[in-house]
């Protein structure tokens, strides 16, 4: 299962952005700051795609315990 949830405007100055690893143009998404993004091979399951504004490239995100 895929839980989204809302955060307040508050907790902007908490996270920065994760940029597109093919461009490096294309804002993808927003992390928190202490959080590590790695490039791996995701297994079938629970994960979102997103899509590069700028380039078009698909990435699949998941999250790892």
């Amino acid at each position: 299962m895929i839980r989204v949830n809302y955060i307040a405007d508050s907790y902007q100055k908490a996270y920065d952005f994760v940029y597109c690893p093919i461009c490096k143009k294309g804002r993808l998404c927003d992390k928190p700051r202490a959080a590590a993004v790695s490039l791996e091979k995701i297994p079938v399951g629970a994960h979102v795609v997103l899509k590069c504004p700028k380039c078009g490239s698909h990435f699949a995100v998941s999250t790892v315990r």
